[in-house]
């Protein structure tokens, strides 16, 4: 995966900005947005989806109060259809480079642990840090698609469980991290945020 890019904003995430709305067109008719929680903590994958709507393409109003002061990362389809509605996107996740900061957070965490355990005042059973399974980089020109579910939301809720997977992660690391002492000693005992950098 390359390297994020450096002029990519990252931001700090509050109630009033929690919610990433996922926007697909999956054809000329129809606009499908499906939310993505930022703030609930889970084990497991899915449980911070947290609302989805299906509209016709015409209804601008409608469609607008639900990307309305939240994160987009919408698909090529999805950010054409609220530009020819003459919406104004909010604030567009850089998916892959919040991937990039995951993957990176655990590997700061696993390096520290590896080196206590290296050193000498170190635990003998002191356990390895196992790093979570990390999803494939999103590529939103061919969207990943969700099974069971009907055609034209199955690109809008493929791209939501993926950030849903990098979310998961994230809290498996931090979940990992703070049940230690030295890893709260070394970060900081607070569970810190997901970070989400935009374009």
């Amino acid at each position: 995966m390359k390297k994020a890019d450096p002029a990519a904003k990252q931001l700090n995430i509050d109630r009033d900005n929690g919610i990433v709305a996922i926007i697909d067109s999956p054809n000329p008719n129809t606009v499908v947005i499906w939310w993505v929680s930022l703030f609930r903590t889970f084990e497991g994958d899915g449980s911070n989806l947290c609302g989805a709507w299906f509209f016709s393409a015409d209804q601008r109003d409608e469609i607008e109060s639900v990307v309305y002061r939240v994160l987009w990362l919408p698909t090529s389809s999805g950010l054409a259809a609220t530009t020819n509605l003459g919406i104004v996107p909010g604030p567009i996740v850089n998916a892959n480079a919040v991937l990039l900061e995951v993957m990176g957070w655990g590997d700061r965490v696993e390096a520290a642990i590896t080196a206590e355990k290296l050193s000498s005042t170190a635990k003998r059973n002191l356990k390895d840090f196992v790093l979570p399974t990390f999803p494939a980089p999103l590529d939103l020109e061919m969207p990943p698609t969700a099974f069971g579910c009907p055609d034209d939301v199955a690109v809008a809720l493929g791209v939501a469980r993926w950030l849903g997977k990098v979310f998961a992660a994230w809290h498996q690391i931090e979940t990992r991290r703070l049940g230690r002492k030295s890893t709260r000693a070394l970060f900081g005992a607070e569970r810190r945020a997901l970070p989400i950098v935009c374009e």
